[in-house]
C-alpha cells in the first residue's frame, strides 16, 4: 500500500460561511469603537469655540472715561452755569448748577465770565472744584432760542416755580410749576425771569433745562452727529470734531441706556 502524506494544517482563507461571520464581527467591533469615541468626544469635550480660560478676548467697544462740559448762559445780569458730567462706564449723566455769585480766587463766576469770557470761567470752575473741566458751550439767551427753534421740537421740562411774562403782543402768560412742553420763546422767558421766590430755583434753571434736553435728545436712533453740528453752529465752544469722534462710543452707549430720565441734576459732582 503506498504511503500518502496528509497536510493537517488549516488552509486560508476559511470557508465562505466563516468569512461572513468574521466580517460581521469586525463590523460590529468598528461600530462599537466609533460609538464609544463619539460619546467621549461630545459628552466630555467642550463645544467648539468655547474658551474656558480666564483670558477671554474682549470684543466689545471700549468705553471712554467720564468727561465734563460747562454750560454757560453769558448775558450780563442773567448769567447761568451748569456743569455736565457724562459717565458711560457708570451709565449716568449728572448736571450740577453753579451760582453766578460763587466766589473763587478770581472773583465770582459772573465777574470772571464778563471780564474774561467762557474759556477763562471754565478754567476757574476746574480749579475751584478740582475737576478736569476743559470744554464749554456758551450761549446768549438769543442763541438758546435759536437752538430750540432749529431743533424743531418743544422741550419737555418741569418748572419748579410759576413763571410769568409778557409775550410779543403784551399779553400776560403764566407758566405753572409742573411738567410742560416749553416752546423756544417760553424757554427764553424762563431764562430771563428774575422774580424767583427761591434763589436756588434761579440758580438751577440752566441745569434743569440742560438735563431735560439730554433726556429728550440722547436717545437711540437719534442723530448724535446732527445734534453736535447744531450745538457747534449755535454756541460759542471749544469742542471740535475730534472731540466728537473720541467720545462718540460713550454717547452712543449712554443713548442706549437712556429711558428718558438718564440725566439728573445733582448737588455736587466729584472726580474719581
Amino acid at each position: 500500500m503506498p504511503l500518502t502524506f496528509v497536510d493537517k494544517k488549516k488552509h486560508w482563507p476559511p470557508p465562505k460561511p466563516v468569512q461572513y461571520l468574521l466580517a460581521i464581527l469586525v463590523l460590529c467591533a468598528a461600530v462599537a469603537i466609533l460609538a464609544g469615541w463619539l460619546y467621549v468626544r461630545f459628552i466630555y469635550t467642550e463645544p467648539a469655540g468655547t474658551d474656558t480660560s480666564d483670558n477671554t478676548t474682549q470684543t466689545e467697544t471700549e468705553l471712554p472715561d467720564a468727561s465734563y462740559c460747562l454750560i454757560v448762559i453769558e448775558d450780563a445780569g442773567y448769567e447761568r452755569f451748569a456743569l455736565i458730567k457724562a459717565d458711560p462706564l457708570g451709565e449716568s449723566v449728572s448736571v450740577m448748577a453753579l451760582s453766578p455769585s460763587t466766589e473763587t480766587d478770581n472773583g465770582t463766576l459772573a465777574h470772571v465770565l464778563q471780564k474774561h469770557g467762557a474759556a477763562r470761567v471754565t478754567q476757574t470752575v476746574a480749579s475751584h472744584l478740582n475737576i478736569p473741566v476743559t470744554n464749554f458751550l456758551s450761549f446768549s439767551i438769543a442763541d438758546v432760542q435759536n437752538l430750540f427753534t432749529k431743533l424743531g421740537e418743544n422741550l419737555q421740562c418741569t418748572l419748579t416755580e410759576e413763571v410769568t411774562y409778557r409775550d410779543e403782543n403784551g399779553a400776560i402768560v403764566r407758566l405753572t410749576a409742573d411738567k410742560r412742553a416749553l416752546t423756544p420763546k417760553q424757554i427764553t422767558a424762563v431764562l430771563r425771569h428774575t422774580e424767583w421766590k427761591a434763589e436756588e430755583n434761579s440758580t438751577n434753571v440752566a441745569a434743569d433745562l440742560s438735563a431735560a434736553l439730554i433726556n429728550q435728545c440722547l436717545r437711540p436712533k437719534r442723530s448724535l452727529k446732527g445734534y453736535f453740528e447744531l450745538l457747534s453752529n449755535t454756541a460759542h465752544t471749544n469742542l471740535r470734531i475730534d472731540h466728537y469722534n473720541a467720545y462718540l462710543s460713550g454717547w452712543e452707549h449712554l443713548a442706549s441706556v437712556n429711558d428718558g430720565d438718564l440725566a439728573k441734576r445733582v448737588e455736587w459732582i466729584t472726580h474719581p
